[in-house]
């Protein structure tokens, strides 16, 4: 298995992404943050707060 090194732009990219996303509760970005971001952290908040919010569980 490979270690990706995620750089901080692509990190902090998606991460603005995200905080942009829940500011106007744009559900489609979310999810496909949820299902196709290259960032972990990104990809657990998203899924954590469709189960919270929207009470929808996502499974790989």
């Amino acid at each position: 298995m490979f270690n990706v090194i995620q750089f901080p732009a692509t990190a902090d990219r998606a991460m603005r992404r995200f905080e942009v996303a829940l500011s106007c509760y744009d559900i489609e970005t979310i999810v496909e943050l949820v299902l196709a971001s290259e960032v972990a952290e990104v990809r657990d908040r998203a899924a954590r707060w469709l189960a919270e919010v929207m009470n929808v569980r996502v499974s790989a």
